[in-house]
């Protein structure tokens, strides 16, 4: 019994002596260390603030962007905010506005411009398909044929663009075609239309390019 109440205190001597040891350790470098711990401690506060500020400000930014857009609507204030704004990804939306207003006074240069601006820039496949397209009808109003033919193909031919705008695209080098007098082109235009009719949006496109070259 005597031996097992020995080698109890033994034990718990020891496990005292290793966490004494221990807390030694930890005090020991706490102490040689504390000076490069505050100051890491503060660099991190001061990076958390820095970071909280920019995005606070990024955000104030373009909620500032976003409202000068939302409330210009005549020509003159949106060719303003167009001119402060033009880099920022908000600004596409200014240049469609712009682009409709120049198309109703029959400034279809302008108009094609703008499109033209947004269909390079935009982010948004879509956006960029639909752009390109309202560009070619542009030139179509200006009385630029050949370039709006040219300008419906290549959006007809892109890939990348969605289906149904690809299928107008076609319709619209077609109707080109057909002004231009170019049997050729319409024929091969509306081919390339008939290759996108599995899609119910094309239907409609192959059906009015049918009607143009059979007359």
């Amino acid at each position: 019994m005597k031996n097992k109440k020995d080698n109890k205190k033994h034990i718990d001597a020891e496990i005292n002596r290793v966490l004494l040891n221990d807390f030694d350790r930890i005090e020991s470098f706490v102490i040689g260390k504390w000076k490069y711990m505050c100051i890491g401690a503060v660099v991190i506060i001061v990076l958390v603030a820095v970071g909280y500020g920019v995005m606070a400000k990024k955000e104030s930014n373009e909620n500032t962007v976003r409202q000068a857009i939302a409330n210009a609507s005549t020509k003159a204030e949106l060719i303003e905010v167009l001119g402060k704004y033009g880099n920022t990804k908000e600004a596409e939306n200014v240049r469609f506005k712009l682009a409709f207003v120049y198309s109703s006074e029959k400034k279809y240069d302008e108009a094609a411009e703008l499109y033209r601006t947004i269909a390079r820039t935009s982010a948004v496949n879509e956006v960029k398909a639909r752009a390109a397209v309202n560009e070619a009808f542009m030139l179509e109003n200006a009385k630029k044929t050949a370039e709006a033919a040219n300008a419906f193909t290549n959006v007809g031919n892109n890939k990348l663009f969605p289906v149904g705008i690809r299928s107008e695209a076609f319709y619209g080098a077609v109707r080109m075609a057909v002004k231009l007098n170019k049997k050729d082109d319409a024929a091969k235009n509306l081919a390339a239309l008939k290759t996108l009719s599995n899609n119910e949006e094309a239907v409609q496109w192959v059906n009015l390019a049918k009607a143009l070259t059979d007359k």
